[in-house]
């Protein structure tokens, strides 16, 4: 019985932390069910669908100048981002920096990203991390 003591321990512990834990504690890069915009919730592969939409979205949305772009001589600009437990974009920042002009653009339209449906692990939602 007492080599069953010290798992169990163990066990109950990290129970009673997970239950204790601060919401928002934890950044998730995977979920059961990933954060995701409301036109993908029936869609097959929710995360393609999501990565295909969103990408479209940001096409569509992006506020720059092509007298901008070409002053910027191009490049790519990666932005790193968390979808919140509500669905809002709780923070975004420039991960790969491509020119401050078009680094700009690229943070300003991942900021106003459409609400999402938040990630969820075990029907709980969760915070979720993105690059784009």
């Amino acid at each position: 019985m007492k080599a069953l003591r010290f798992p169990l321990v163990l066990i109950a512990v990290a129970l009673a932390s997970a239950l204790h834990a601060q919401p928002g504690a934890a950044i998730v890069e995977v979920a059961e069910i990933p954060a995701h915009l409301p036109n993908c919730a029936d869609a097959e592969d929710i995360a393609a669908c999501n990565n295909t939409v969103t990408t479209q979205w940001v096409v569509d949305n992006i506020r720059i100048s092509k007298r901008k772009i070409i002053k910027a001589g191009g490049g790519m600009v990666v932005i790193e981002y968390v979808v919140g437990f509500e669905g809002e974009i709780e923070s975004a920042q420039v991960v790969v920096s491509a020119h401050p002009d078009l680094d700009a653009a690229c943070l300003d339209v991942v900021k106003r990203l459409p609400k999402h449906i938040p990630a969820t692990i075990d029907g709980t939602p969760v915070r979720m991390r993105y690059r784009i």
